[in-house]
């Protein structure tokens, strides 16, 4: 279930001086990437979309976002996408002022596999359909082939 009102939960970081350091920028993006996650682990969420805010040294604002295909509270999952957002966003080796990591799109509960053969439909259905189109390569290859 999707949460229409429940707010984005984010983390950002203000430098006292502007940033070039790729190297300072890839692990503070992976240390927010862990905060978040462990804060919707706490709140028993999961969040489908991820994002990052850079703000530059001349104060003006970029922000990079991207969805996942299954909602996730997974810190490698967060980190991967909000380090392709950052990568995205041109800035490496600019000076920034802020960096900042989004999770929205928030989801309850535990994270819903993806059917191969489509929703309502299950590996045994798919067999039997395969058994009846393919007889031999059924008989051949046994009933748990697929």
């Amino acid at each position: 279930m999707v949460f229409a009102n429940a707010s984005p939960i984010s983390t950002e970081e203000t430098f006292e001086y502007d940033v070039r350091d790729e190297h300072r920028i890839v692990v503070l993006l992976r240390g927010q990437a862990e905060e978040l996650a462990r804060d919707l682990q706490t709140r028993a969420l999961r969040a489908a979309t991820i994002g990052v805010k850079i703000k530059r040294a001349d104060f003006t604002v970029v922000g990079r976002q991207t969805s996942v295909v299954v909602p996730t509270n997974a810190a490698h999952e967060i980190y991967a996408a909000a380090l392709h957002c950052w990568q995205r966003s041109e800035m490496a080796g600019k000076p920034i002022r802020l960096l900042g990591t989004r999770v929205a799109t928030l989801t309850e509960g535990a994270a819903r596999e993806l059917s191969l053969f489509g929703e309502g439909t299950n590996a045994s259905a798919a067999g039997a359909a395969f058994d009846g189109d393919f007889p031999e390569a059924a008989r051949a290859l046994g009933p748990t082939s697929i």
